[in-house]
């Protein structure tokens, strides 16, 4: 008992990975829009117009949701919504594929992704606050904001292979069974709501 643990800072590595896989699942369009765009035919003016409305959605109803929506969120508790995010929009990101061709449904697709992820977040913040004592706080946020940095540099790397040889549709596919597959589970094993709820924090640590 008397053992310090380092469950927080294991739980920090979760929520950075958490980031990664969450920006997976944001910057693939990036990489399927020029392979959309040829499937589809759209000339360079369409491409720029349907891009750009597919980007500005999702940041559109990111913001939002971060303003409306965290304190529903946190009300709701930053584990179990953390745990809800990633099946939503892990599942919305599946979802791409089939409503890839149907421009109305994809941008709404878009739209609903960035509300889902408008929270990730604060929520992660919220944990922060409660895991660690003042003095340790900003290393581990920075630990989870890190994923913002490796993610743009890992998505050329791990998406743009699948894309060249399964197409854009199984990258859709795969990004969304990363959120679900490796994301939530380690979000449901080594995330809670504070040390005193973890079964894997000593009492020196809680």
């Amino acid at each position: 008992a008397g053992k310090t643990s380092n469950a927080r800072w294991i739980m920090a590595a979760v929520l950075h990975l958490s980031v990664l896989i969450a920006y997976l699942n944001r910057l693939n369009l990036s990489f399927a829009l020029p392979v959309m765009a040829h499937e589809f035919g759209w000339d360079a003016a369409q491409v720029g117009r349907y891009g750009g409305i597919f980007l500005s959605i999702f940041f559109i109803g990111y913001g939002a949701a971060g303003m409306a929506l965290s304190p529903l969120a946190a009300h709701f508790g930053p584990r179990r919504s953390l745990l809800t995010i990633f099946l939503l929009f892990s599942c919305l990101t599946i979802a791409g594929a089939p409503l890839g061709g149907w421009l109305a449904a994809f941008a709404a697709s878009r739209l609903l992704l960035g509300i889902v992820q408008g929270v990730h977040f604060p929520m992660m913040t919220a944990l922060t606050k409660d895991w660690f004592p003042i003095h340790e706080r900003s290393r581990g946020t920075g630990i989870f904001v890190g994923g913002l940095i490796l993610a743009p540099l890992l998505a050329p790397v791990i998406l743009v292979p699948v894309v060249e040889s399964y197409g854009w549709r199984m990258m859709f596919g795969g990004a969304g069974l990363l959120g679900i597959l490796i994301g939530f589970p380690l979000l449901w094993c080594l995330v809670f709501d504070s040390p005193r709820k973890s079964p894997w924090v000593s009492e020196a640590e809680a």
